[in-house]
């Protein structure tokens, strides 16, 4: 018994000088590691935390975006204003245009691009007419010796019937003027880009004067070198009414790709509308007719053929060329009209169905030498000349939402506008560059039609973009799903310089992209993402050893061209000519990329 006991006694000594050991051990070891800690932090540089470059937020020190301006080439034979720019598959096409108040040949002039380390290449196209097929042709030539023998002529096409107004009225036209093959030469015409091809509408002859050309759409086709054109469908069917818009200059144009999933093939071009051709056979429609998987794995062998012996040309004839059926929207707005005023109004013309519709018309006064372009499925207008008094407008960035009708829940209808046009007003807190502050003071809440609005708006103070004309205001990519709206260049007044500043308006995503979840997650954290806000550029020259001063920067100019460039080794933005400081008129051309 007694050694139980002694056992007991010494297994309770024994766990009690564990218990201490432990503590002293457990002391030792905390207090050696927070002296080796101190030491070691008293030992170790001063450093801050690490600032990671999410997009939409800026460092202490970066002041805002940055870009560079590269010089492409200076060539005289393209000194002009008033002319359009448009890019295709790494080549710059210009038409039109003026030079010291004389119009510029019809001739279709093309610059290659310099890549991958390629020089300048540029040539002249002469305008010639696309040659249809003998078939079409013969029933074309018996389709207008019928209209001409009605009494149809140029002069009873330009004194036809038609409702006069400030561009919003719809024109009726009974008869087509007669206008050539080709487009004549003019200046303050506008153009957009639907695939390999360039749509042109309106613009002004040598007289000053709008070309009447009842609602035609000019189609430059960069395949084949040559034009054609699309004539307004009647309002109905075997009519000869049509609907378009009055014919004016200095308007603005921008196009989109849609409508493009239709149903069955449709002719909508300017020959007369063929018997319709059954729709394209589709897998179901396939294993319905074959007898077996054989027979849907095989083929029609009396078509086709076998592999040993093909029949030569199926799949040549089988071919559909969605570019020659036609498909996209082309929208005009603005510009001065015939009787000298303004308009105000935006028009949608869909390719494949030749179909003029008017959208609701654009907010403030009716003016011309504004821009246009469209951003995912918005379409934004910044700036313009006043019709009436010439006082350059700005202040406030429109936008209309834009969206696709579709039939059956696949078949794509036609582009219309969903709701009204949208507004965000600067603040009168906010200031502008490069101008003094206008005279009239600008509403403080941003204005919108019938639903709220899509764009998010800044309310703090931050510096706007003065009010101009004839400036560049282009959509760019810039990865990842995030969209920037460039603007640059333009007139402020008649008796000031041409401005030369660079401008980005970040528009909000859409869909699930990455730019989208980046910018949920800035909310999500409180942090604001940028959009909804303008921020100027500082820009610098490409090749910092290539020149410096006038010589490495592009000087300020306003009735320039532009356009992306989208489809080369990087994304930036194409400047062509314009008019700087005392009438100079320029021919070279620059890109920005930011």
């Amino acid at each position: 018994m007694e050694q139980v006991k002694l056992l007991r006694r010494r297994t309770t000594d024994l766990l009690a000088n564990a218990q201490q050991n432990i503590a002293s051990t457990h002391k030792g070891f905390f207090a050696s590691a927070h002296e080796n800690f101190a030491h070691a932090q008293k030992n170790l540089p001063t450093l801050s935390m690490p600032h990671f470059g999410l997009r939409g937020q800026s460092s202490p020190t970066d002041h805002g975006p940055k870009g560079t301006w590269e010089l492409i080439d200076s060539i005289p034979a393209l000194r002009r204003s008033a002319h359009p720019l448009d890019i295709i598959a790494g080549s710059a096409y210009i038409f039109g245009g003026e030079l010291n108040g004389k119009i510029a040949d019809n001739g279709m002039h093309v610059v290659r691009l310099p890549v991958s380390g390629a020089s300048t290449d540029y040539y002249r196209i002469t305008a010639a007419a696309d040659k249809p097929d003998e078939a079409d042709a013969d029933e074309h030539g018996k389709t207008t010796s019928e209209a001409s023998s009605d009494g149809a002529g140029s002069d009873a096409g330009s004194n036809s019937p038609r409702f006069r107004g400030k561009g919003k009225e719809r024109a009726i036209d009974i008869v087509r003027p007669d206008l050539g093959d080709v487009p004549a030469a003019r200046a303050g015409h506008a153009t957009a880009v639907i695939g390999s091809r360039i749509l042109l509408f309106g613009g002004r002859g040598a007289d000053g004067k709008p070309i009447e050309e009842a609602g035609r759409v000019w189609v430059f086709d960069t395949r084949t070198c040559t034009w054609s054109h699309l004539d307004p469908a009647p309002a109905v069917m075997g009519g000869a009414i049509t609907i378009h818009p009055n014919p004016r200059s200095d308007h603005c144009a921008a196009a989109t790709d849609k409508p493009q999933d239709f149903a069955s093939s449709r002719t909508t071009t300017s020959s007369p509308p063929t018997a319709p051709q059954p729709p394209p056979s589709t897998p179901t429609t396939l294993r319905s007719r074959a007898q077996g998987w054989r027979d849907w794995a095989v083929g029609d062998t009396s078509k086709t053929g076998i592999p040993q012996d093909p029949v030569v040309g199926q799949v040549a004839e089988s071919a559909v060329d969605e570019e020659s059926r036609g498909y996209g929207t082309l929208f005009i707005h603005a510009g001065r009209l015939s009787n000298g005023s303004g308009s105000n109004d935006i028009w949608a013309f869909d390719v494949r169905s030749r179909m003029w519709t008017e959208l609701p018309s654009a907010p403030g006064p009716a003016r011309a030498d504004t821009a246009i372009c469209i951003s995912k499925s918005r379409l934004f207008r910044f700036g313009g000349a006043d019709a009436s008094t010439g006082e350059k407008l700005g202040g406030q960035l429109d936008y209309l939402h834009l969206e696709v009708d579709v039939m059956d829940g696949k078949t794509e209808v036609a582009v219309r506008a969903r709701d009204g046009w949208q507004t965000i007003l600067q603040r009168p807190t906010s200031t502008y560059s490069s101008t003094a502050t206008p005279s009239e003071p600008l509403l403080a809440s941003p204005r919108s039609t019938g639903s709220a609005p899509e764009v998010p708006v800044d309310n703090g103070v931050h510096p706007w973009p003065c009010p101009r004309s004839g400036a560049v205001f282009e959509a760019m990519s810039m990865g990842g799903g995030r969209e920037v709206l460039v603007l640059a260049f333009g007139e402020r007044g008649t008796d000031q310089p041409p401005l030369d500043d660079v401008w980005l308006f970040q528009a909000p995503p859409q869909g699930m992209s990455a730019a989208s979840v980046t910018a949920a997650v800035l909310q999500a954290v409180g942090r604001k993402t940028g959009e909804g806000r303008w921020a100027r550029v500082a820009t610098r020259p490409y090749d910092e050893e290539a020149g410096k001063g006038w010589a490495a920067l592009p000087r300020g100019r306003a009735r320039l061209a532009s356009a992306p460039m989208t489809n080369l080794e990087d994304s930036g933005v194409l400047v062509w000519g314009g008019v700087g400081e005392d009438g100079e008129t320029f021919g070279d051309g620059w890109v920005l990329r930011l």
